[in-house]
């Protein structure tokens, strides 16, 4: 008979363990009969956590003489008689065959649930990471604490990590989750489905940890939530917008440290934004910048094949436009259409500061109707991805 399987979710608080959890979850990962039911603006799809275990989390902790924030030793003692309690506690919660058990705290305790293991149940570990800043940021808005306390405890969290644990960046689990499930799949061994598009959303992410006011309306660039559908292709690349106007786009996926570094070149030096010292002035048939990924909406009737021919081999070239039928590359030579993407997205009031919300409005319906009578503020849109060989 085969032995019962766990997962362990672990690492530190605000960095997805959550998230995380859901994903597993709706692969009918059991968190136990004693569900936490807790759900708030925070998590508002819930915590995934087992009240019974994390009282006794609770006890392990007061143990070492230690709370949830204020960690005395990275190093943690247990006794005998908490494993064969802790034992009993999972044999009493679970009846599936598939158990996840989530809670941060249990970065500290990975010996001790290693001895409960072992020989009883087939276990991993998932230790979930983050950038700090965000992490910090999150925390001492959430509970309420300083920056010196939710930074020593950063440092504590990772300070546990092992080699034997599976990273799991919660950069990924938003925006690359299939990945991340096929990466779990492979860990544990396990097979799991990631067809579950509306587990993750992006947008929650965006408007928790970001605040961004765009520079140039829509649709004098592309929708800035095109961003978040950009990111499996430009993952640790270097991003050049070839007529990157003011850079919205490019300055949103640096915020988010969605690629390596981007860069931009605009011909029209109006529209040239001195901040951004990415951006050069130039005309694109003079040169392009070195990338490994070229954003491209210049509209109709540009020459494409001229530009195409500039960018060596193996360069993703990603066009822009928005709209299914414009195909502007789809003939050219020495390229292949590698997918077509649409994505959802919403420029009514989420990217524009309260100021000019009004003017917006009335630029939109006085210049951007003129320009596209079918232009709308939210909807779909498109985008197509290419590889030059």
């Amino acid at each position: 008979m085969s032995r019962k399987k766990i997962i362990f979710i672990v690492g530190m608080h605000r960095c997805g363990t959550s998230l995380l959890s859901n994903l597993l979850y709706v692969n009918n990962f059991d968190t136990g009969k004693n569900k936490n039911k807790d759900y708030d603006i925070v998590n508002p799809k819930g915590y995934f956590e087992n009240d019974t275990l994390t009282n006794f989390h609770d006890t392990l902790l007061e143990y070492n003489n230690s709370t949830w924030c204020d960690i005395k030793t990275n190093t943690m003692k247990y006794i005998p008689d908490h494993v064969i309690k802790y034992r009993k506690l999972i044999e009493e919660q679970f009846d599936s065959d598939k158990i996840m058990i989530k809670d941060p705290r249990l970065s500290f305790f990975t010996n001790f649930l290693k001895e409960v293991c072992e020989g009883y149940y087939d276990y991993h570990f998932i230790f979930c990471i983050r950038q700090k800043n965000e992490v910090i940021k999150s925390l001492t808005k959430a509970q309420s604490i300083s920056n010196t306390v939710a930074t020593k405890l950063y440092e504590q969290t990772l300070s546990t990590y092992s080699s034997e644990f599976l990273k799991v960046n919660y950069k990924d689990t938003i925006t690359d989750y299939k990945n991340v499930m096929s990466s779990i799949s492979e860990f544990c061994n396990f097979n799991l489905i990631n067809n579950f598009d509306n587990i993750v959303d992006l947008k929650l992410y965006r408007n928790r940890e970001h605040v961004f006011y765009s520079k140039e309306f829509y649709p004098y660039r592309s929708p800035l939530d095109i961003v978040y559908s950009l990111y499996p292709f430009i993952k640790n690349k270097v991003v050049c917008d070839l007529g990157s106007g003011m850079g919205d786009i490019l300055e949103f996926i640096r915020i988010n440290n969605f690629c390596n570094e981007v860069k931009g070149i605009e011909f029209n030096p109006s529209r040239i934004c001195e901040e951004r010292k990415y951006i050069q002035f130039g005309n694109i048939f003079n040169g392009i910048p070195d990338a490994d990924v070229y954003l491209i909406w210049v509209g109709l009737g540009f020459d494409y094949n001229r530009i195409i021919n500039m960018m060596d081999k193996n360069k993703i070239i990603i066009d822009l436009t928005g709209d299914i039928q414009f195909k502007n590359l789809d003939n050219l030579p020495r390229i292949t259409l590698l997918d077509t993407i649409k994505y959802e997205f919403d420029e009514r009031n989420k990217y524009i500061h309260p100021s000019n919300l009004r003017k917006y409005k009335i630029r939109y319906i006085n210049i951007c109707r003129k320009m596209n009578k079918n232009c709308k503020l939210e909807g779909s849109r498109y985008f197509r991805v290419y590889k030059k060989f």
